[in-house]
């Protein structure tokens, strides 16, 4: 994801996931403001409200380089925000190809965690646990699931899947879960996109 960094949105300035990837299309004869542009985002928002800026990020890119339209390579969440985008009804027709890699087109039920506890999973949660409770303190948040609920952090909510994925214990097995209570959360972004 992207974070601020010195008052300018930068991709993953913390863990540097990205770095590799971009290195790689530079390598490649691509160049920097050519033919080749980051677009890092507030990945707290809405994919809606982001692809909205994504459009604007196009937008600036035709105007640059005088090309009527732009390749998109996206990972993880900027899938569904680059989708969000091709398949919203401002949509511009601008979009050659997009190629996403490893985004969750049916949610992620590891959010589930993040959007029910406050909690994170994965090899980074300890250090994400940790920034966004700092985070969440920097706004007056005591604890994390006020924060991803009150702030609000449309994405996390954005993220949960659209099919069945809890289980529940049957002894010493595991049993799909077929009903979900009324209440239940649901990823009303994916089922409408």
């Amino acid at each position: 994801g992207s974070w601020e960094k010195d008052g300018k949105w930068t991709i993953d300035p913390i863990f540097h996931t990205y770095d590799n990837l971009c290195e790689e299309f530079l390598a490649n004869g691509y160049e920097d403001g050519k033919n080749f542009s980051v677009f890092p985002y507030e990945w707290r928002d809405s994919n809606v409200e982001n692809a909205k800026l994504l459009r604007d990020r196009i937008n600036q890119i035709k105007t640059d380089t005088g090309r009527p339209k732009v390749d998109i390579v996206a990972h993880s969440m900027g899938g569904l925000l680059a989708r969000e985008y091709i398949e919203s009804n401002y949509y511009a027709g601008d979009v050659d190809q997009l190629i996403t890699v490893g985004t969750p087109h049916l949610g992620a039920p590891k959010d589930y965690v993040t959007w029910e506890a406050g909690e994170f999973l994965g090899l980074w949660s300890p250090v994400m646990k940790r920034l966004v409770a700092l985070e969440a303190l920097e706004n007056g948040y005591f604890d994390v699931f006020d924060y991803i609920h009150k702030s609000p952090m449309a994405s996390v909510e954005e993220l949960l899947p659209t099919y069945n994925y809890l289980y529940d214990e049957n002894g010493s097995n595991w049993d799909l879960r077929a009903s979900y209570p009324v209440n239940y959360p649901r990823n009303e972004f994916l089922d409408n996109l």
